[in-house]
């Protein structure tokens, strides 16, 4: 420690000359002077010692397992997911229809930083991860009942733990002390459907040799119900935004909406059903600049880009085909309000399309999944400051969602004498005018197909002869089904 009594000793001498030399200031100053209480001492303190790195103030979020228990919510991660700093936590409904064995995983995410930007602990240890080729931790392989604790520190960590830690360090602490049984279960329903979640977790302890000792045993099962699109009213009712008007940047608000909402949205992209859907290349007329509803595409004779075969603005059904069950070819029918802006329009109100959000887009809102979960261990305080402990665990998961269905493009077009068609990229083909499923009437419509062309100012610079056409297809739901096991 410092002390400054010298110095204060010569500030006060100083300060006495001074008030000395202001005897001939004015009455006014100088009683504004006498107010200034007088000061006997002053001393200064510091310290020079050394703060370490991993000493250093952090800021900490805790929360206790009362305020765990009392949420009512089935997994930690939808508890946790509430702290605004992970809110961009993975949940399990995150993960259906994604990558591949990730279904119904539970992962924290600091800042939004990702996951494997978040370290995740347990009692300060590292934890066995379990996303694929991962160390991500899924927080819901740790013992609900156990966590005594969880502590959240939002500043980066990377200095002490390296570059997982960057966004943070999340470290679930467990009860080293537990003795007798606890039982807690909860069943809810997820969905007005009546889809239930299911959870069942058991913890029994001991403490042994003056409480010196202590061991446990804990199990879990949990099961959840997949919740499909079709399940949730919202989603069955196809609420959509499609566009209604564009304007250029710099215009000012012309009072139509360039988004409307409607209900029953349907969209045509791929056909009405499995049989898919044949548009012929076709030429659309830009808009003017000052209203560019319809973008300006170039379509070349060889390309086949998605410009080149539109269902065009003008509703025309000469140029795409729809097919029944039988395989039967017939024109598009659309629906009371159609997608005002785009090339391509494959939006409408009502009509045969398919449903947005539960036929064409129909996926899994939460995957099925079943979990068994147990984890036993010791705590033995050898001395005061000597502690052994021993920890073992398995868990096994299987969860089941359906994801988005797979599509493709079948690219039609005559090809050279003697010429198999080929794959030209992962979801799309390329096959002749003489293949044998193509019905009679739609080969004739591409052969004889013909489009306009237009230059970039909407002008029409000519019409040719383009015996081409693109099939879409949607083929089954990509369906998942993932089996985890985790043991430490």
């Amino acid at each position: 420690m410092l002390s400054k009594n010298k110095l204060l000793g010569s500030t006060l001498i100083a300060g006495m000359a001074i008030a000395g030399g202001m005897a001939l200031a004015p009455n006014a100053a100088y009683a504004q002077e006498e107010q200034v209480s007088q000061v006997d001492e002053i001393v200064v303190t510091g310290s020079r010692i050394r703060r370490s790195p991993t000493n250093s103030p952090t800021p900490l979020i805790q929360i206790g397992q009362e305020e765990l228990m009392q949420s009512g919510q089935v997994n930690v991660i939808d508890f946790l997911a509430d702290i605004p700093a992970l809110s961009t936590s993975v949940v399990p409904e995150d993960t259906t229809g994604s990558n591949l064995n990730d279904g119904g995983l539970s992962l924290l995410s600091l800042r939004g930083l990702g996951s494997v930007r978040t370290l995740t602990l347990v009692d300060g240890r590292r934890h066995v991860g379990s996303t694929p080729g991962g160390l991500s931790v899924d927080v819901d392989t740790i013992p609900r009942l156990l966590v005594a604790s969880t502590e959240v520190i939002t500043g980066g960590a990377a200095a002490v733990y390296g570059a997982d830690a960057v966004s943070g360090v999340v470290n679930f602490v467990l009860r080293k002390d537990f003795d007798g049984l606890e039982i807690d279960g909860s069943i809810a329903e997820v969905n007005q459907d009546h889809q239930l979640s299911q959870r069942l977790s058991v913890l029994w302890g001991q403490n042994l040799l003056n409480d010196r000792l202590n061991y446990y045993v804990s199990g879990e099962y949990q099961r959840s119900d997949e919740v499909l699109d079709a399940d949730v009213d919202w989603r069955r009712e196809s609420w959509a935004l499609i566009g209604n008007d564009s304007d250029p940047a710099s215009a000012s608000s012309d009072g139509v909406p360039d988004q409307i909402l409607i209900r029953n949205a349907r969209t045509y992209i791929r056909g009405t059903n499995l049989g898919g859907m044949t548009i012929l290349a076709t030429g659309v007329k830009p808009s003017p600049a000052g209203d560019p509803d319809v973008p300006f595409g170039s379509c070349s004779s060889t390309s086949f880009a998605a410009n080149c075969f539109a269902l065009a603005p003008d509703n025309r059904l000469d140029n795409a085909y729809l097919y029944d069950d039988n395989g039967v070819s017939r024109g598009v029918t659309f629906g009371t309000i159609r997608q005002g802006t785009g090339i391509n329009r494959v939006v409408s109100n009502g009509g045969e399309g398919q449903l947005l959000n539960t036929e064409q887009g129909q996926a899994s809102r939460l995957p099925e999944s079943t979990n068994y979960r147990f984890q036993t261990g010791l705590n033995f305080d050898i001395t005061n400051n000597i502690q052994l402990f021993a920890e073992a665990k398995y868990v096994e998961e299987e969860t089941y969602d359906a994801g988005q269905r797979v599509f493709h493009d079948f690219n039609i077009r005559q090809l050279a004498p003697n010429t198999m068609g080929a794959i030209t990229s992962t979801s799309a083909f390329e096959i002749g005018l003489d293949n044998a499923y193509l019905p009679e009437n739609v080969r004739t419509a591409i052969r004889n197909n013909r489009r306009d062309v237009f230059n970039s100012a909407g002008v029409l610079t000519g019409n040719v002869a383009d015996a081409r056409a693109q099939h879409k297809l949607y083929g089954p739901a990509r369906n998942q089904l993932n089996n985890r096991d985790l043991q430490r």
